[in-house]
């Protein structure tokens, strides 16, 4: 056995020697390791910037046409969901995606354009201004341009998904109907829907009234709760309830000698002409609400009223089977 190991020894060194000893061999794949430090400078990715110039900008439109999906003159940007050229011809639940992605990307940009402008305010206050050019030549100048910039970027892009919206609002089944009211227009509408989806599957206006944060849960209004249990069954949301009550204060000033203005000055007097709330008891001795609370009251029952009408509207337009029983319950 000592042998045969003194004889494989050798043999394995002379293999091993014989690339070396030989000029005409090839070396070793292992040596072309070294090249790749002179390439391991090189960046990484190259690409990304070009990848981002060539992303479309929101104020572009969604297809190479250059042309809108909706009418063929103005860009506007659509949901995954929305087709194309024929877009006045699609479902109405591709409609109802496209106007849930249109509402979302408005309301994102109009948060974030209030909060920069309550941000420019208070730096304007640390800086002793009240405007951009009172500023000028402050600490804080080059900081609130910037910031302002920002804030008027921001705010055409919001301004270009609202005509979107709009746009998006008239190609709905229930428009003809809705834009015969004064005080409601395209993209008021197209907010509401956004919030709720497809009015027409709401099983009676109840329904609509809870999700817009106007029922009546427990004999007390729908409100936001603290404890767990009544937030679940109350169901409140304070982004909802303020769609609403922006389309009633436009019903309001807008609505003229409209149904729903009538509408509302009539409850208006009659809730004058109520015992007050304990609320407002507490505070001094009247014998009504004080004008804030009647205001209040008289627009929520107004757009309640609205939300019935808006509901039925819906159910006849598109083809809904009403269910027995109507009335959604208290206005």
């Amino acid at each position: 056995m000592g042998t045969a190991t003194a004889t494989k020894r050798p043999r394995a060194r002379a293999a091993k020697a014989a690339p070396a000893s030989s000029p005409t061999t090839s070396p070793p794949r292992r040596r072309a390791a070294p090249r790749m430090p002179a390439t391991s400078h090189t960046p990484p990715i190259p690409a990304a910037p070009a990848k981002r110039k060539t992303q479309p900008s929101l104020s572009a439109p969604a297809s190479g046409s250059g042309r809108s999906p909706i009418n063929g003159t103005e860009p506007t940007t659509l949901s995954a969901a929305a087709p194309g050229p024929e877009f006045p011809a699609i479902r109405l639940g591709e409609l109802l995606l496209a106007i849930r992605a249109e509402h979302d990307r408005r309301r994102q940009y109009h948060s974030a354009e209030k909060r920069l402008t309550l941000q420019i305010k208070a730096l304007l206050r640390s800086a002793g201004a009240e405007t951009l050019e009172q500023a000028q030549g402050s600490a804080l100048d080059e900081v609130l341009e910037s910031l302002d910039g920002f804030r008027v970027e921001i705010a055409r892009r919001r301004k270009h998904h609202e005509k979107a919206l709009g746009k998006l609002a008239e190609e709905l089944p229930v428009w003809p109907w809705a834009k015969d009211v004064r005080g409601i227009g395209a993209l008021g509408l197209g907010q509401l829907v956004g919030e709720c989806g497809d009015i027409g599957t709401y099983a009676n206006p109840a329904k609509l009234w809870k999700r817009m944060g106007v029922a009546v849960i427990a004999g007390e209004r729908q409100r936001k709760c603290k404890d767990a249990e009544l937030a679940l069954e109350h169901g409140y949301s304070p982004r909802r309830r303020a769609v609403l009550f922006n389309l009633g204060e436009a019903l309001v000033k807008q609505n003229r000698e409209g149904a729903y203005r009538t509408l509302y000055l009539e409850r208006k007097g009659l809730e004058a002409s109520r015992p007050p709330c304990p609320s407002c008891a507490k505070r001094k001795a009247s014998t009504s609400c004080s004008p804030a609370h009647i205001h209040n009251r008289a627009r929520r029952y107004m757009e309640k009223r609205f939300l019935v009408d808006l509901w039925k509207a819906w159910r006849q337009t598109s083809a809904h089977e009403a269910p027995r029983g109507e009335a959604g319950g208290e206005v």
